[in-house]
Parts: structure tokens; C-alpha cells; sequence
């Protein structure tokens, strides 16, 4: 029997978090979706765009989605994460 030798090489990405959502359709799901990949918390993303967590909270839960006066705020700040990016 002649040696064989395999080079395979496996690649997968991590894991998704439980708390991602199944299907991105909404505002808020692409916030979550996008804040679990950056690994961000609520509380840090509402620092950055300049509301409460429970606003965060909000968007992510479907109870509300960001007004547009909030868009414009984020969107001319230095922020890293703005919401029209997230919409992309």
C-alpha cells in the first residue's frame, strides 16, 4: 500500500449568539444583528447614537423604530456605528 498523505484545512466562522435574529427584516433586527457582531452591548450603542439603552431596547423589541430626526443625529456624528449604515 503506498502512504497517503491529506492536507485538509476546515474553516468556519464563530458562532452566532443567541440573541441574534433568525431573520434580519426589521430596523431593530439589523441593530441587533449588527451590535452582536461588533460585540457591543445596548448601553454602549446608545452612547454612541445618543439615546437611552431602553431606546436601544426598544428598536431591537419591535415596541418603536428610530424617528427620523434621530437618523439625521447619528448620521452627522463621528460615531462608528450610525443607523443609516445599519439600514445598509
Amino acid at each position: 500500500m503506498a502512504n497517503t498523505i491529506y492536507n485538509v484545512i476546515l474553516s468556519a466562522g464563530m458562532p452566532l449568539p443567541k440573541a441574534y435574529p433568525l431573520k434580519v427584516e426589521t430596523v431593530g433586527d439589523h441593530i441587533r444583528a449588527v451590535r452582536l457582531r461588533r460585540g457591543l452591548e445596548q448601553s454602549e450603542v446608545a452612547e454612541i447614537l445618543g439615546v437611552s439603552k431602553e431606546t436601544v431596547w426598544n428598536w431591537e423589541n419591535h415596541r418603536n423604530a428610530p424617528l427620523v430626526h434621530q437618523c439625521r443625529r447619528s448620521s452627522h456624528s463621528s460615531a462608528t456605528i450610525h443607523i443609516r449604515n445599519l439600514l445598509r
